[in-house]
């Protein structure tokens, strides 16, 4: 069972100061670990006057006052990061990365990390999505996605499994151990026709989770929208963690027709822990 000893949590520059950062001390804090903060630095932009600079020693001033723009919204974000880990006792390192270089390097540091925490892509925002994707898929790291509103202080205390019997959610399962040692309610929910092998996989998963001391419910949920189903379900159960595997289909189609995964990544209300 994977120990969560080191979090990576990423962020860009300009939302430092939120419950990605929260979500991330508070397991800190919970699970004794280092937390590593990677700081995605957006390029300023020039304003309406300094796009009209003449000559070598006016567009050199304008590149400065760039760089003096991205340097304080770096400096803003690790204040935010130190301030949090004081708060929950919690301590760790901070890095900076240009956001334009993050769906590169993230993924190489994310695959050494037991945790990697960052904010649920929006879907006007393909830069986040195209980072989500490359850490699931490219790093195959267990990833935990915070939505933007979420309610501090967070609890992760009453989990969903999103359970198909696939690799990708049996993965999944296996590298949430540790979150769901610590939540006080399991309901794990299958999804389709229930057929022999889906009801014994089910039982299968529950006298697992039981060997690790995690009691929980299995449910069955007769719905043809998997995406919309797992969400209205984790709402109607008041559910603060959601685990599921990530990309059981191909992502390509995923991406373009829509899916489980995709609808969840930029819909979900509440944690998302998944895995591929």
């Amino acid at each position: 069972m994977m120990a969560l000893k080191d979090i990576l949590v990423i962020e860009p520059s300009e939302r430092a100061d939120g419950p990605v950062l929260d979500a991330a001390a508070f397991l800190a804090s919970r699970y004794h670990a280092r937390v590593n903060g990677l700081c995605l630095v957006a390029p300023a932009m020039p304003s309406v006057a300094e796009c009209f600079a003449l000559g070598a020693e006016a567009e050199a001033e304008v590149m400065q006052h760039l760089e003096l723009r991205e340097d304080e919204a770096a400096d803003a974000g690790e204040k935010a990061f130190k301030a949090k880990l004081l708060q929950y006792g919690a301590s760790g390192d901070w890095a900076r990365i240009r956001a334009d270089r993050g769906e590169d390097l993230a993924p190489l540091r994310a695959r050494l990390a037991d945790l990697t925490i960052a904010p649920r892509p929006d879907r006007l925002d393909p830069h986040g999505i195209r980072l989500a994707d490359a850490l699931l898929l490219r790093a195959s790291a267990p990833s935990l996605f915070i939505p933007p509103a979420l309610a501090i202080p967070i609890a992760l205390d009453r989990a969903v499994i999103a359970w198909n019997g696939s690799r990708e959610a049996a993965r999944a399962v296996s590298d949430a151990l540790p979150l769901l040692k610590r939540a006080g309610t399991v309901r794990v929910i299958t999804f389709g026709r229930p057929t022999g092998s889906s009801v014994c996989g089910a039982a299968a998963l529950r006298a697992r989770l039981w060997q690790h001391d995690i009691a929980a419910e299995v449910r069955h949920a007769d719905i043809h929208d998997a995406g919309k189903g797992i969400l209205d379900i984790c709402e109607a159960f008041e559910a603060n963690l959601l685990i599921m595997g990530a990309y059981g289909h191909n992502r390509r189609v995923e991406a373009t027709f829509g899916g489980t995964t995709r609808h969840v990544l930029l819909n979900a209300p509440l944690p998302v822990f998944m895995s591929h």
